[in-house]
This record gives structure tokens, sequence and C-alpha cells, in this order.
């Protein structure tokens, strides 16, 4: 039976259901793994980070304090140069080299320690210079220090300095003395002296050092701080420097290790680098397949969350259709069982005949007719229950296989649809691997189109930019003329009034002539009058009526009057023109409306046609666009009107919820027929929608994404399983992340049992 076939395909799927499950749970176990491995580098990725920014830190500071050192190095080489130089010169002068040869000064002159400081200060290199008897004796050291290369050295002639006397200073508070005084030597050297610091005064401390240096005599502290004479300068330390690098002279070993520790610590530094790049990288694939887990995890979970919903909804008709079976299988058992009673009650009834036909025998034989009929009648009602029990049977056995029938087709059809939906996976498979294979091509296809659109865009862009000051000129000048035919219009208006007043006035003046006239015929004056003697008198009152009269006349009249006209010559002349104007305007702006008329008409038949096929492919149902006045295309509105399976044609407003969406999806596509665009974003389109029409819906946007590329907003899984690429946004930490993978590379193959 197709039930057990059925109850077989229920099997494969919850074994298919186990084994997607399994793989989720694995696929899920390693995703956990790929994320302690993830965290694991992070943690030795931090700390390699910390190490060698300490690292790098103690290399910076090292490689400054080597900076210095070797700065400190080259004076310090130099300052000790030239210590060699004048000890190969002192060696020399010593060897008899330099007739006149008495010393240098800081072998004559000695400084108790309480007054070091200050006679460094004051003496400063003087200290190492070389003192000779006289002039004689210092140009044969000075031959003597450029043979040896000598470069840097002091002499003093002891016969120029031996007249050279002391300051006298007063012995005040604060004030040690001259600082001759306070110096050892030989009296034959107490010229010498005076020469260097015979004008140099001791004090205790700054205060009086600038003090006595105000009086006109140079001062030092003893802790070697120079005044000037009359304060005008300070020194201080520099003698400290010079003995400072002498010192340092003996610590450019300890240089030598720094630097050496410094190299160590860059090359360490550089493999810690290095380690931390191959953890980086690790990281970055550990990352590529931590996404490719998420995506493998989250197809998993959909086609198991799928194939378990199958499963149930199969389950569910298994269940119903076997208690129909079993209900049926009862029901046939009760009247097979009612059928085996009610023929074993007609065999007995056969039996039975024939001695009933001797009894009827009987019967009529003894008069018995009433009784014969009585069992004829329970005959017949036997023989009719036996038939309603027959055709109840066959109705029963109808009613099963009709309903098995149903049940077989109903299964089948979903069992095909289930094939159909993984061939279809499959072929969506195939063709994304295709369109992966593709798309390099098609990027740079794609590339260069939009490289001619922006070319062809730009050019529309300019052409628009130069049409736009033709089209404002234009409309200037009709606004112009509109304007002057207005006022030409009143100026015509206003001639006419005037004329029609003129012409009035003179037809008033014609009457009162005629009428005039008709009063002198009256009197009988149809020709000339005759003289008469009173015709003076009355002449003269005449006049003077005529003047009366004539100043209240307008002389200027005919003249007005011409020019009256003339100018309405003009601008009747002017109206003709500007009524020509007028109609070709109105000829221009009815031409317009014709083209906007045609344009929208094709327009709105591109859009019906496309509406109809779109809708059709979505519902399978029938849809259109209807205007509600043919002639007046403008002044009316549109119709939508709609036909879903086999119910009548409805109008969008009285439509569902979901028919609105559906409609609503088709015509906002179907318009993207008559300027299509290379890019669509659609936000939940789908959101209103059921399953069958959201199945279609997403097989039409994977059919049209091939000619233009289509971004979709949506929570179903239809949607993601049909599309090339699958972006997901969540929120980590307050913060909103994405990760993104490709539906159909993440497919994965149940084998089907």
């Amino acid at each position: 039976l197709r039930v057990n076939g059925y109850s077989e395909v229920l099997s494969r799927l919850e074994a298919n259901t186990k084994q997607l499950f399994e793989l989720f749970e694995g696929s899920t176990q390693e995703l956990n793994h790929v994320d302690q491995d993830l965290s694991a580098y992070e943690e030795k990725r931090a700390l390699l980070l910390g190490s060698i920014e300490q690292a790098s830190r103690t290399l910076e500071k090292a490689s400054r304090e080597v900076s210095k050192e070797e700065a400190f190095r080259e004076v310090s080489e130099s300052v000790a140069g030239e210590r060699t130089e004048q000890s190969k010169l002192q060696e020399f002068c010593e060897g008899g080299g330099v007739a006149g040869y008495l010393g240098r000064l800081n072998q004559l002159v000695q400084s108790p320690p309480a007054y070091s400081k200050a006679s460094s200060a004051v003496l400063g290199r003087w200290m190492t210079s070389f003192v000779v008897k006289d002039l004689r004796s210092m140009t044969a050291l000075i031959k003597a220090a450029r043979a040896l290369k000598a470069r840097a050295f002091g002499v003093i002639p002891l016969s120029e300095v031996e007249g050279s006397a002391a300051v006298e200073a007063g012995r005040s508070a604060g004030v040690v003395g001259p600082l001759s005084e306070l110096l050892k030597y030989d009296e034959k050297y107490a010229g010498l002296v005076n020469f260097l610091a015979g004008d140099v005064v001791v004090v205790e401390n700054e205060a009086v050092g600038y003090l006595v240096s105000s009086e006109g005599v140079k001062a030092v502290t003893l802790s070697g701080e120079v005044f000037e004479p009359g304060g005008k300068a300070f020194s201080h330390g520099f003698q400290d420097i010079v003995l400072g690098i002498l010192q340092g002279l003996e610590d450019i070993e300890g240089v030598s290790e720094i630097e050496e520790a410094a190299l160590s610590l860059k090359k360490a530094i550089q493999k810690r680098k290095g380690e931390l790049e191959a953890i980086e990288s690790d990281s970055r694939s550990l990352m590529k397949e931590r996404i490719k887990k998420i995506a493998t995890v989250a197809s998993l979970k959909a086609e198991a969350d799928t194939i378990t919903r199958i499963s149930g909804r199969y389950k569910s008709i298994f269940k119903s259709m076997t208690q129909a079976y079993d209900r049926e299988v009862r029901t046939v058992e009760r009247l097979s069982a009612k059928l085996a009673t009610n023929v074993g009650r007609r065999e007995g009834l056969q039996k039975a005949l024939p001695s009933l036909h001797a009894l009827i025998q009987n019967i009529e034989a003894l008069h018995l007719q009433e009784h014969l009929q009585e069992l004829e009648t329970s005959r017949k009602s036997l023989d009719d229950e036996a038939n309603y029990l027959r055709s109840r049977i066959a109705e029963l056995n109808l009613s099963y296989t009709r309903e098995r029938a149903n049940l077989e087709n109903v299964l089948q059809r979903n069992l095909e649809e289930n094939q159909l939906d993984l061939d279809s996976a499959l072929d969506d498979y195939n063709q994304a691997k295709e369109f992966a294979r593709d798309a390099p091509k098609r990027i740079r296809e794609l590339a260069e189109t939009k490289e001619a659109l922006a070319g062809q865009i730009e050019k529309l862009k300019q052409s628009a930019r130069q049409s736009q000051p033709v089209l404002d000129e234009f409309e200037n000048k009709i606004r112009r003329l509109k304007e002057e035919r207005d006022a030409v219009g009143r100026s015509i208006s206003n001639a006419e009034k005037e004329l029609f007043s003129l012409r009035a006035t003179i037809a008033s003046a014609e009457e009162k002539i005629e009428e005039a006239l008709g009063s002198l015929r009256i009197l009988g004056y149809n020709g000339l009058l005759e003289a008469f003697d009173a015709s003076e008198s009355l002449l003269s009152e005449l006049e003077k009526e005529y003047e009366t009269v004539v100043s209240s006349l307008n002389r200027g009249a005919e003249k007005q009057y011409g020019e009256m006209y003339q100018n309405y010559k003009s601008l009747s002349v002017r109206h003709n023109e500007l009524e020509k104007e007028r109609n070709s305007i109105v000829g221009f702006i009815k031409s317009v409306e014709a083209e906007k008329k045609t344009v929208f008409m094709a327009a709105f038949a591109k859009i019906r046609e496309e509406f109809g096929f779109i809708f059709k492919i979505l519902t399978d149902g029938e849809a259109w666009l209807e205007l509600e006045d043919e002639e007046e295309v403008f002044s009316g509105g549109i119709l939508l009107m709609a036909r879903f399976g086999l119910k009548p044609a409805w109008e969008s407003l009285s439509l569902s919820g979901g028919e609105k969406a559906v409609s609503g999806v088709a015509l906002i596509i179907a318009m993207q027929s008559v300027q299509p665009h290379p890019f669509y974003l659609f936000d939940e389109i789908d959101s209103h929608l059921d399953a069958i029409n959201s199945s279609n819906l997403a097989q039409f946007l994977k059919e049209r994404s091939t000619a233009a590329q289509i971004v979709t907003i949506t929570l179903r899984d239809v949607f993601i399983a049909r599309s090339d690429m699958t972006y997901g946004v969540y929120s980590a930490g307050g913060i909103s992340r994405y990760v993104h993978y490709k539906p159909a590379a993440a497919e994965v193959s149940v084998k089907r049992g």
C-alpha cells in the first residue's frame, strides 16, 4: 500500500533529520573549538603586543641613551685626542726638546680642595697650558707642537707676565680674598698667578659676588660661579662640563654593552613581531573558518528546521490518514460481520423457503391468505435490508478507495514537491557556482557598462545644462508676450470704449441737427431764410449763443478721432499678430499634451501588460489596470483589479492585506519595466505574504537578478535559500556586527535513504 511507502518516506526524513542535527551539533562543536582557539590566539596576541610594546619602549629609551652616549663619545674622543697630543708634547718638552720649558700650569700651581671649583672656573683650560721662560722658548714649543701635530694647547711665556700685580680687595663680610693669595705656588711664579687670577676675588655666595662685581672687580664663588666686572656677565658650570666629558671617557665600554643589548632587544622585538604576524595570520584563517562554520551551522539549522517542519506535517497527515484508515477498516469489519449475519439469515431463509412454499400451499389450501401476505412482506423487508447492506458496503468500499487515492495523490504530490525543492536547491547551487566563476568577468563587463553609462549621463547632464537657458529664455519670452498681449488687449478695450463713446456723441449731434432741421421744416423754412431788419440783433444773439455752445464743444475731437482710429488700426494689427502667436503657442501646448498622453499611454500599456504577467507568475491569478476616464486620462485615476484563483475580480481597496501586499509588489516590479535600473532595494516586501507567494516571489526575483542587482531585507528562509550572498546583522555588547556567507556554497547535501 501507499501508506507503507509513505511510512518509509517518513522514516527516511527522520533519518535525514537526525543526520542533519548530528552534522549541526558537530559543526556547533567545531565552531566552539574555533572560538576557543580564537580566544587563545587573542590572549597570546595581547601578551605579545604587551611585551612588544614594553620592549619597544625599552629599546627606544636605550636608543636615546645610546645616541646621547655616541654624541658624548665623539666629544670625549675629541677631548681625549687633545689630551693625548698634549701628553706627547709634554714628554717631548720634559725630555729636553724645548729649551726654557718650566712645566705645565697645574704642575706649578696647586689649588686647595676648598677652592678647587673656584680656581677651575677662573683658570679653566689654562690649567693644562705650558709655561716657558720667554718668547724664544714659546716659539720653539710651537714648532715642536706643529711637528707633533698637536691641535689644541696653551703657552704662557713667564718673561711677559712677571710684572703682573694682584688687585687690592677690601676684607668685607662674605669676601674670602684674592684668588692669587689662596693658591699654592713658588714665589717666582707670582707674576704668572697674578696674570691669570690676580684680578679675581673669591666670595662665599652669589649675592656677595654680585656686589663685588658691581664695584668693577671680577668675583668667583666657592662653587665656581663667575661674575664679570660691573655685573654685566655671569658664567657657571663650563668647567664641570669639560670635567664630565673627561670623566665620561671611562664609561665608553659600558656604552658598547648597551648597544649590544639594544641590538639583541631589537632582534627579539623582530622575532616577536614575526610571531605576532603568524598569530594574526592564524587568527584571520580561524576567523574565515569561523565564518564558514557559522554559515554551515546556519544552513544546517535551516535545512534541519525545514525538514523537521516537513516531517511534522507529514507525520500529522500520516497520523490523520492512519486514523481514517483504521476507522474505515473498523467500519468495513463491522459491515462485513453484519453482512455475514445477514447472509446467514438469508441462507437460513433460503433453506426455509421450500418449507415456506409448502406452508404457503398449505395456507393457500387452508385459505390463510393474510398470513401469507405477512410472510411475503417480511421477506421483502429482509431483501430490502440485504440490498441496503450491499449498497452500503459498496459505498464504503468506494469511499475507502477514493480516500486512499486522494491520500496517495497528496502524498505523491508532496513527495514530488520535496523532490522538486531538492532539485531546485541543487540547480541553485550549480548556478551559484557558475555565477561565482563568471563573477569576475561580469564585474568587468558591469564596470565597463558603468563607465559608458557614466559618460552618457554626463553628456545628458551637460546637454540639459545647455538646454536649460534656452528653455528659460523661451519661458521668459512667452511670459513677456502674454503680458504684452494683456496690455494690448486692455488698450484695445479702452480704445473701443472711447470710440463707442465718440460714435454715440456724433450720433447724438446728428440727431440734434435732424431735430433742428425738422423743427425748421415744421416752421416752414425748407430753404434759405430771408434777411429781415432784426437779423443783426438776432445774429448777434445767435453768435453769442454759438460762442457759448462752442466753448463747451471739443474742437480737437475730429483730430483725436483720427489719431484714435490710426491707433486702433495699429492695435488691431498687433492684436492679430498676438492672436497668431497665441494660436501657435496653443498648438505647441496641444502637441506637448498629445505627446505626453502618447508617452503616458505607452508606459501605461507596458506596465499593465508586465503587471498582469508578473501577477500570474506570483499567484496564478489575473490582474490588470484600468483608467477611470479614458478620454481625460490626467483628470481621473487608475483602478487596480485583481482576481485570485476562482474568486471574482475585486478592486484593490476591497482586497485583503496579503492580497494587497502581493498586488503591490507585482505593481512595483512592473513599473520598473518602463525605466529599468541596475540596482533595486526592497525592505521586507514578503512580510505579509504566505509561504507559497513568498516562494514564488523569491524565485521570480532570483530570475530577475540576472539583469539587475537586487537587495532584499527579509526574515524568510525561502529568500535566504535563493540568495547569492546573505548578510546577517546582530548586536554584541551594544555594537552592531554582521556576518556574511553564500547559501549556495554552504549547502550541505543530505544522502537520501
